[in-house]
């Protein structure tokens, strides 16, 4: 069976138990095999087999549930959860429109303020305030409550359903024997409203956590200028170009789509993809991405990928897929919230029983319905979510970006980082070092050299030529140029046979002592040798080496006062690696193959380490799938991006140091939120339920928390959890 995996947005949900009735309510549809609820961005990723899980069929499912299920398409979403916030908001007005009176006067009744409000007339009035707030503007509550009871996974709405409507229906036979009865028409309403504003922020603040994958998405043009055979343009929808098409990109516009520049220079803006924001210097032949924003210049680009198929297009898929993935650190908060209603619900039904017990019914159904309302189950649901969706955001606004949220927590407990060398803490390009002159002059040499290395590719060949250009030397042109792999390549310069090849030609050096001593002193350093022949004598010797990573050091530096060993693992030469290693005063291990690198990692897990690997290229796949962190740096090759759990956009080791400082501060924020949500509710359910009040001498908000402080107290709990989690969004790490 082929399955299929797509994103929905939810409508309604509020707290732990929300997402599990959701991921009942779709489980049971024939044909969907997972469903799993992001309750922080609002969403669901259902995987199925697409023939028989059509929208329709799932979208009814979760209707049964109490919510709405919206389509995938991200600016109808956007569209219906705008219209509900503001049909939210009308509801909410007229809710605190009824239920400020009805409170003002309660408060005048029951402070004596104004004693002909205690008359039978003035019941009927609080009842008929109260009335439309308790069905209309806490409808949901009911409507959700009475679906999820049928579904198992009772929430936060059976909750407040249950204490505002013990309220109000205790409240009624005031309405016939009102010296008899004390009527709470004013607690059940003041709890919804209060329940519905604190909703109402929370959702706001929600919104926000997922903002960097909204403005991610807002950054892909829905227009572009495609570029006739004829010449001319034509402004057509960005969804529809295809790769081979070709665009104009004007000057202060964003790119539409990946391509290569065909014409035009201009300087980019590729801070959406990299993080870095210095614009990046572009010409013809050099890549562009989607998303970034055209300097000075017009540029025409060929398409190589558009739309979801583009780098932007894939970062946004892979963010908003990590986003709705769970941190291990959230299964004791779900554990503790699959059995919280029953549990609170139980301690009501024994609040009240106590205090009836004791002598006062009336007393234990006031507690009883502050135990209802005060206990919050949200905090716990949105303690780790939250938290993860704004990191998540804020690290691919950084330029790092996690697979999933156990990826996060995994980096964040790391001790031992083990880095490939050549591309990471090097940037895998060689540079000349020094030339050895032999039977001919420095500058001659590097002349004939650079004339044979335009016809390369190789590395070394590119050093050669930027050598040349960078003493501005004219290069010759060459003749007959032919390269034979994995020894060099010969031709022929000014009508003289010319040859390069790795290493040190035999004899080379054999006359001159110090000739001979500085070439081994310097393969001895690392550097690599390149001889060039003329005319079949040895005419100089090249010499080099790998430029070192310029964030390195200072990386490394951090790394370590954040507790974090490093160890080189490189299948480079041994001199190299002893090198660079010298130079950062790190052990290491060089000549290593691939199976190698795998089996140091799995050696240092089986020793009790938490082991990230650093790496980019096709040898360091199989250890970064191994690791706890794998860790994909810069421009690596596929592979290497595939296996890793991080990815890192900028070939820049501080952007590490600044996804570990990122990780660690987000695991900090959720432990925050769980102990939060942990103490709020071992402490507020005890007091609402009376446990203090044989406590002599303490204050009455001590003993005695009126149902309409409960729910208060309540939605702040939400709002303190999302609140925290949102200063994620301002994330630094100092000194990088």
């Amino acid at each position: 069976m082929d399955m299929h995996e797509r994103e929905f947005s939810v409508l309604g949900m509020s707290c732990a138990n929300c997402a599990r009735a959701v991921e009942r309510a779709l489980r049971a549809v024939p044909g969907v095999s997972r469903a799993q609820v992001d309750i922080a961005r609002e969403t669901v990723r259902v995987e199925g087999d697409p023939d028989r899980t059509q929208f329709g069929l799932l979208a009814r499912a979760v209707e049964r549930a109490g919510y709405r299920l919206l389509p995938p398409d991200a600016l109808r979403a956007e569209s219906a959860r705008r219209l509900a916030v503001r049909r939210e908001a009308i509801r909410l007005a007229a809710g605190a429109a009824l239920a400020g009176p009805l409170a003002l006067v309660a408060m005048a009744r029951d402070f004596g303020l104004a004693p002909a409000l205690a008359g039978p007339a003035w019941i009927w009035v609080m009842a008929v305030l109260a009335t439309p707030v308790q069905f209309w503007v806490g409808a949901e509550h009911y409507r959700i409550a009475w679906r999820s009871l049928r579904l198992r996974a009772a929430g936060m709405d059976l909750l407040v359903a249950l204490g505002s409507s013990a309220a109000y229906f205790s409240s009624l036979p005031a309405l016939i024997w009102p010296e008899r009865f004390h009527p709470m028409f004013e607690a059940g309403a003041v709890i919804i409203v209060l329940v519905r504003l604190g909703k109402f922020l929370e959702a706001r603040a929600r919104g926000a956590a997922s903002a960097a994958l909204r403005q991610m998405m807002e950054m892909m043009p829905r227009r572009a200028l495609r570029l006739q055979p004829d010449g001319n343009t034509t402004e057509v929808e960005a969804s529809e170009l295809r790769p081979g098409d070709r665009v104009v990109i004007r000057p202060g516009e964003r790119v539409a789509a990946d391509g290569v520049i065909l014409s035009g220079e201009s300087a980019l803006d590729e801070s959406p993809l990299t993080g870095e924001s210095e614009p990046a210097e572009r010409g013809p032949g050099e890549a562009v991405f989607a998303g970034s924003v055209n300097g000075p210049g017009a540029l025409t680009v060929e398409v190589r990928a558009a739309g979801e198929q583009a780098r932007l297009g894939q970062i946004a898929r892979r963010l908003a897929a990590a986003q709705g993935s769970r941190a291990p650190i959230q299964k004791l908060a779900d554990r503790v919230a699959a059995v919280f209603v029953p549990v609170i619900a139980g301690v009501a039904l024994a609040t009240l029983a106590g205090w009836a017990a004791a002598g006062s019914p009336g007393e234990g159904l006031i507690r009883a319905v502050a135990v209802l309302v005060v206990a919050c189950p949200c905090a716990l649901g949105l303690a780790t979510p939250v938290a993860m969706t704004v990191a998540m955001g804020r690290g691919a606004e950084m330029g790092v970006l996690f697979r999933r949220a156990e990826s996060l927590e995994a980096l964040a407990k790391v001790d031992l980082l083990l880095s490939d060398k050549t591309g990471t803490l090097t940037l895998g390009r060689p540079r000349l070092i020094e030339v050895v002159p032999l039977a001919r002059a420095e500058s001659e040499a590097l002349r004939l050299a650079a004339a044979l290395e335009r016809h390369s590719s190789h590395p070394f060949a590119q050093a050669l030529v930027a050598a040349a250009q960078e003493r501005g030397l004219e290069i010759p042109s060459a003749e007959e140029a032919r390269e034979r792999a994995g020894f060099g390549i010969a031709g022929r310069v000014g009508g003289a046979p010319v040859e390069l090849a790795r290493g040190i030609a035999g004899g080379a050096g054999d006359g001159d002592r110090m000739e001979s001593d500085r070439a081994r002193a310097l393969l001895a350093s690392g550097a690599s040798a390149v001889t060039l022949t003329v005319e079949g004598r040895p005419a100089a010797m090249f010499f080099l080496g790998d430029t070192p990573n310029p964030t390195a050091r200072a990386a490394l530096e951090r790394l370590s006062r954040f507790g974090i060993e490093l160890r080189i693992l490189t299948g480079d030469r041994l001199a190299a690696a002893r090198a660079t290693a010298q130079e950062l005063g790190v052990p290491f291990e060089a000549e290593l193959f691939p199976e190698d690198k795998l089996d140091r990692v799995r050696a240092y897990q089986r020793a009790g380490r938490r082991v990230a690997m650093l790496g980019d290229g096709i040898n360091d796949g199989p250890a970064l799938a191994a690791a706890d962190a794998g860790i994909a740096l810069g421009a690596g090759t596929d592979l290497a991006k595939e296996a890793a759990e991080v990815t890192v956009a900028q070939r820049d080791l501080a952007a590490v140091v600044r996804a570990v400082a990122l990780a660690r501060a987000t695991l900090r924020v959720v432990r925050q939120n769980l102990f939060w949500a942990f103490f709020y509710n071992l402490l507020l359910v005890p007091l609402a339920a009376g446990a203090f009040a044989p406590i002599p001498g303490l204050p009455q908000w001590l003993s005695h928390l009126h149902p309409a402080l409960a729910a208060l107290a309540m939605s702040l709990s939400s709002l303190t959890v999302v609140g925290n989690a949102l200063r994620l969004r301002r994330f630094r790490s100092s000194g990088f």
